[in-house]
């Protein structure tokens, strides 16, 4: 069980529902290993490297914003979407936690008008200048389009992303370097 599902199915301490949701809602990135490292001087392999525990203490919003950065600059930008569909409104949850940042706390107070809230948005305006233009109409198969289309450098929802890219591109290298 993940932190999403107890925060989902307990109310004071009590289970209120069933501890289950339809997938994890925990979806990290899905890059292209050689843009990260030829753009963004990232060793995606070196901070995770299999069979071994991660090595990724420097990885933090900061360095994935400039990471975003130096993609984009490179003509590979971050592929994030910012609509309303499933996978766009994860990677804002995410994001959102990382910062703190609730809309409802776990009483069913509103809690918008908040530091940890001004500070996810802010930095959500930050990192919009490093994604493509058509982002805030992106549906939930656009970023895997992206990546596999060999633009895009990273996006979020790494499962998908992977098997679409092993169906539909084969052998090509945005399927093998993600």
């Amino acid at each position: 069980m993940n932190v999403t599902v107890e925060y989902l199915g307990k109310v004071d301490g009590k289970w209120l529902a069933v501890p289950a949701t339809v997938g994890s809602q925990i979806k990290g990135p899905c890059s292209r290993i050689d843009l990260m490292k030829d753009l963004a001087g990232i060793d995606v392999q070196a901070m995770y490297p299999a069979g071994s525990p991660p090595n990724a203490d420097a990885w933090t919003f900061d360095t994935f914003l400039k990471a975003a950065e130096a993609c984009h600059k490179g003509g590979h930008a971050f592929g994030i979407g910012v609509g309303t569909t499933g996978d766009n409104v994860d990677t804002a949850g995410a994001i959102f936690h990382g910062f703190g940042a609730q809309l409802v706390n776990q009483k069913g107070d509103i809690t918008v008008k908040s530091d940890a809230l001004r500070q996810a948005l802010d930095y959500y305006k930050r990192l919009m200048a490093f994604l493509p233009a058509d982002a805030p109409a992106w549906d939930d198969a656009s970023n895997n389009k992206w990546l596999i289309s060999g633009k895009g450098a990273l996006i979020m929802h790494p499962p998908s992303a992977w098997a679409v890219a092993k169906r539909d591109a084969g052998d090509r290298r945005e399927a093998l370097d993600a």
